[in-house]
């Protein structure tokens, strides 16, 4: 991201966990999005070379499908675990955990 409170332009990479990491280890932080929905929402983890080869199969090229895996494969490993403050130096606003948010935009998600 770029810092525009400088002179000059500055790149800078944040990381946006707040509130809660949603690592594979917290995963049923998905239970507080279907309570906040009224219906059930159910994590089924997919083995990396599924995801890989479902890519494939949608057409994804390969520098993607690359990318992605590598991705999958750190976060199914804990990367991005760690809750962060970026997105209250970024915005100034608080972060909301996933109940919170899920309750905010029910009806995005379909909840009647």
């Amino acid at each position: 991201m770029w810092d525009c409170g400088r002179q000059k332009p500055r790149w800078k990479s944040r990381s946006t966990q707040n509130l809660e990491a949603l690592g594979a280890a917290k995963i049923l932080a998905w239970a507080a999005l279907g309570e906040a929905l009224g219906k059930p929402v159910k994590y089924l983890p997919v083995p990396v070379a599924a995801m890989v080869e479902s890519l494939a199969k949608m057409g994804l090229d390969d520098h993607n499908q690359v990318a992605l895996r590598d991705y999958f494969t750190a976060y199914s490993r804990g990367w991005e675990s760690q809750v962060t403050s970026a997105v209250q130096d970024l915005t100034g606003i608080e972060a909301r955990g996933i109940a919170e948010f899920a309750r905010d935009h029910a009806a995005a998600f379909g909840k009647r």
